[in-house]
């Protein structure tokens, strides 16, 4: 590490600055203001948990969102660019 410390670890910010800031990153709490969007999940993500992608997506059917049984972080990345490039193939047809 370069000796960086974010400020909540170094104990500069609040829990209530710390929360907001977290909430803030957060598609969830935002969904029903997003635009068309599109979801790639690796359902063996430690990092972000494919369940947070399944919240979002019943908050917003109408998001495309696509699940990789056997990915972690990583997806498969042929078929998601093939899929992404559907897909905004689909939203500059409209």
């Amino acid at each position: 590490m370069n000796g960086h410390r974010p400020a909540s670890i170094a104990r500069k910010q609040s829990l209530a600055e710390v929360r907001s800031h977290l909430l803030a990153g957060s598609p969830l709490y935002f969904a029903e203001t997003l635009p068309a969007t599109q979801l790639h999940y690796g359902e063996d993500d430690v990092h972000v948990p494919q369940r947070h992608g399944r919240d979002l997506a019943r908050r917003r059917p109408d998001t495309d969102a696509h699940f990789y049984p056997g990915y972690g972080h990583e997806t498969d990345s042929v078929t998601a660019n093939r899929l992404t490039g559907e897909f905004f193939a689909k939203l500059l047809l409209r």
